[in-house]
């Protein structure tokens, strides 16, 4: 309740204190180049090589020549992870994935074009990348709002300390083991109050 009363919700931050704060902090705003995806699977752990190659080459033949949509061929036939959300994958960092395969072909791959099959320890699949980010650093102007909050946590955290080292130098605390609150100065054993 003290905190609340006496420590502000939020504190004024110049220029200079945000400025100095992103140039002390400037490896916290690199972006890795990121992509959202969407994949078809058939996997080597349900299927011989030879046929594990006929279904997927059907699949991706449904989606290029068939003109029917890659989330509902990964609904119906994919054995990936993601099959029953379309495929999709969210966000994903390169260099992030298992598959160092499917991991480069995320990054090569033009935006929206179906990639060749594509073989890994799991199976074989075709990926179809849906948005990609390139790398870069975050601007100034960009990382202000979390500059902003990481100052106001930090003042408010040496704010809540002072407060509680001033509170607790003026209340007396008994314990019946003060050994286990040396960092309260006022600390007492309960028999001094009590009495043995």
């Amino acid at each position: 309740e003290l905190e609340n009363k006496y420590i502000p919700k939020s504190y004024e931050i110049s220029r200079e204190e945000l400025l100095a704060y992103y140039q002390e902090h400037q490896t916290d705003w690199n972006v890795e180049p990121r992509a959202k995806w969407q994949q078809l699977t058939i996997r080597f752990d349900r299927h011989d090589r030879q046929s594990a190659e006929a279904l997927i080459k059907g699949l991706g033949n449904e989606v290029f020549l068939g003109g029917k949509p890659f989330e509902a061929v990964a609904k119906q036939s994919s054995e990936g992870f993601t099959a029953d959300e379309g495929g999709a994958y969210d966000w994903t960092t390169m260099g992030s994935l298992k598959s160092a395969k499917i991991d480069n072909a995320i990054f090569a791959l033009p935006v929206g074009e179906l990639s060749q099959v594509i073989e890994d320890e799991i199976g074989l699949h075709i990926i179809r990348v849906t948005e990609r980010e390139d790398g870069h650093t975050k601007t100034f102007a960009d990382a202000q709002p979390e500059i902003r909050e990481a100052i106001t946590e930090k003042k408010r955290q040496k704010d809540v300390e002072e407060l509680r080292a001033k509170i607790l130098a003026r209340t007396p605390v008994w314990s019946r083991w003060p050994e286990d609150l040396e960092n309260i100065a006022h600390a007492r054993p309960l028999s001094d109050v009590l009495g043995d």
